[in-house]
């Protein structure tokens, strides 16, 4: 017995379900619904080329977060290749202040460094400078530990009060 329906029809009441499932699902800037469609390539290539197969999401995260890096420097870098533009023309304008997305800058420090005990000195009333050279030698000696990475000459980072810091 053959089916003579044809089913080929839009649904009535498929506008009710829009709003809810554009809610649920999500869209995305090319109008699909489909998580992740546009990410998948990249992922895999990174997960064939960069990764050792085993603990997979962790160093995809850091993956993802070197190419953040990069292209947070690249766009800083660009920046600063655009011709500088004065609001008199008289060519000494302050660089303007820019707020970045990344915990990372590339370029020198405009401070002079200090020297630890210098530091500590002009934060006298934080307590959370106390021993500040030897919570940063306890914290970089557990970092180090935690991360199956060497000791510098083998024994616990310790840092002298005349040790530079910027």
């Amino acid at each position: 017995m053959e089916d003579s329906k044809n089913w080929d029809f839009p649904k009535a009441h498929t506008h009710m379900h829009a709003f809810d499932d554009i809610e649920a699902k999500g869209v995305s800037r090319n109008f699909n619904t489909k998580p992740n469609e546009k990410m998948h390539r990249p992922f895999k290539e990174a997960y064939r080329l960069r990764t050792n197969h085993r603990n997979v999401a962790s160093q995809l995260l850091d993956i993802d977060h070197y190419c953040y890096a990069m292209g947070h420097m690249r766009a800083e870098i660009d920046l600063l290749k655009l011709p500088k533009e004065t609001p008199e023309g008289d060519g000494h304008s302050p660089p303007a202040e820019r707020i970045g997305g990344g915990h990372f800058s590339l370029g020198a420090q405009k401070d002079p460094p200090q020297t630890i005990a210098q530091l500590v000195e002009s934060y006298t009333d934080n307590p959370a400078f106390n021993g500040f050279g030897r919570r940063l030698g306890d914290f970089l000696t557990k970092s180090y530990t935690a991360h199956n990475l060497p000791l510098p000459g083998g024994t616990s980072i310790t840092f002298p009060l005349n040790s530079k810091v910027r």
